[in-house]
Formats: C-alpha cells, sequence, structure tokens
C-alpha cells in the first residue's frame, strides 16, 4: 500500500482503499474510481480528492450503523416470538393442561397396547389418540406412535 502524503492522514488512506476493496468484492462497478474529483491540495498519492474519501467513509460508516440497527431490531422482535412459543410448549408440556377430578390412572401391563387400553377401560379402541394426549407430557414418544406403550408407564385416562 502506498504511503500517504503529508496532507492526508494514514487513516483516510485506509479507509478509501477499504471502501474500493469491499466495493470490488461486492461485485459493484468500481469503473467510476477513476473519475473521483481530484484536487492538488488535499489529495492523497494516489491522486483522489480527501474530502471525498472522507465523505464517502462516514456514509458507509453511516449505512452500516443503519444495517446493524435494523438488524438488531429485528433480532429482537424475533428472540420475543420465540420466547412465546417456547413459553407455549413449556406449559404444555409441564402438565399446564388441567385434567378433571375423575381422571383415572392406568399402569400398563407387558404386551398391551394403547387400543387395547382404550377398549377395554373407555369401551372403544379408537379412543387411544385421546389417551395418548393426555399423556404426551409424560411420554412424548405417544406424538411419534400413539398406539405403542412400554410396560410400566402410568398412563392418564380420561372420564368417559
Amino acid at each position: 500500500m502506498a504511503k500517504s502524503s503529508k496532507k492526508a492522514s494514514p487513516k483516510t488512506e485506509e479507509g478509501a482503499v477499504g471502501i474500493i476493496e469491499t466495493s470490488a468484492s461486492v461485485g459493484v462497478d468500481i469503473e467510476g474510481v477513476t473519475k473521483l474529483p481530484l484536487a492538488v491540495e488535499g489529495t492523497c498519492e494516489c491522486g483522489v480528492d480527501k474530502a471525498f474519501v472522507d465523505n464517502l467513509v462516514n456514509e458507509a460508516r453511516a449505512f452500516a450503523g443503519r444495517a446493524c440497527e435494523a438488524l438488531s431490531s429485528r433480532l429482537d422482535e424475533l428472540e420475543g416470538g420465540a420466547a412465546v412459543l417456547e413459553d407455549r410448549m413449556t406449559k404444555y408440556d409441564s402438565g399446564g393442561v388441567k385434567y378433571p377430578k375423575d381422571t383415572r390412572e392406568y399402569v400398563v401391563k407387558a404386551g398391551e397396547t394403547m387400543s387395547q387400553i382404550a377398549k377395554e377401560l373407555l369401551s372403544n379402541a379408537g379412543l387411544f389418540g385421546k389417551i395418548a394426549m393426555w399423556n404426551y407430557d409424560r411420554y412424548p414418544s405417544l406424538r411419534a406412535d400413539s398406539n405403542k406403550v412400554d410396560e410400566g408407564w402410568s398412563l392418564r385416562i380420561p372420564p368417559e
């Protein structure tokens, strides 16, 4: 990198080089760089007007600041939405659902399926899904297969 003249600080020249390199890296046409306003006084060794470069640097900083603020604001919105969803899931999964007082408990025996339990206790094998829903918080695997239960599980049985 060329050294700066006494009339332009190294910071200004680095800023100018950074802007040109950034423009090229994002595919911006930098042909216009050859048409930059030139002046004898206040120029870098490359012949670019110092005030013009300072203005570009300031505009780039302002744009970066606005972009960061916009991204930060959007991130806050997304985090807030995620927190709301997490609260809903936590309440559901932690047993936040209120069950009637006449809810029964049933301990699964070896070889039983949810359909068999529903037919035996609710007189309708098709209600196995209702039993599964009442027990998702205890046994999340019921979400994938509502009819598969393991021996020893204690299931909530909805009132008839």
